[in-house]
């Protein structure tokens, strides 16, 4: 073997291509911009609905092949804001609520980092433990990993994963 150092080659390369959102999101934009109406997928077995729609029921795993409009109106029962620097939404956070410039920072287990007004930051920890608590918590939650557990690497990414939401449900409050 010789000791040659590796070569480093430039170029230019021009990759067209289109990005596929998927046959449950393209549908449902498609819907939203031709038809100017919100659809779900529902489930067949346990009758929830998704908005957006995504092809596989995440309380029974069964395949949604169902459609249903469900707008104009409804409740928002979650959301997630994403601030990208350089954008509107970025430079106008503050109107919305207490917002935490902190990038290091930004993690579902660390403190928000964005605080809507009318709640405070103890209000989203709370809600945070209960979302937590409601959800991974659940058996069939548990059981679905458990299943899913085909390596050593997937043993020790679920006792790690465990191992943090335990933290945040005993971390004081």
């Amino acid at each position: 073997m010789t000791d040659q150092k590796p070569r480093r080659i430039s170029y230019h390369a021009v990759l067209p291509f289109r990005y596929s959102a998927g046959r449950a999101a393209s549908r449902f934009f498609a819907e939203l911009r031709d038809h100017k109406r919100i659809m779900a997928t529902r489930c067949s077995k346990c009758g929830k609905a998704y908005v957006p729609p995504r092809p596989v029921c995440g309380e029974c795993f069964m395949p949604l092949e169902e459609w249903v409009e469900v707008g104009p109106g409804g409740t928002l029962v979650g959301f997630t804001v994403v601030y990208f620097p350089g954008t509107e939404l970025y430079r106008s956070a503050h109107q919305y609520g207490m917002f935490k410039n902190d990038w290091k920072s930004m993690s579902l287990f660390v403190e928000p980092c964005f605080v809507p007004y009318g709640l405070t930051k103890e209000k989203m920890l709370a809600y945070r433990r209960k979302a937590i608590l409601q959800f991974y918590l659940r058996p069939r939650i548990i059981f679905s990993y458990l299943r899913r557990i085909t390596t050593i690497s997937r043993i020790k990414a679920l006792l790690k994963g465990g191992i943090t939401i335990l933290k945040l449900l005993l971390a004081k409050r």
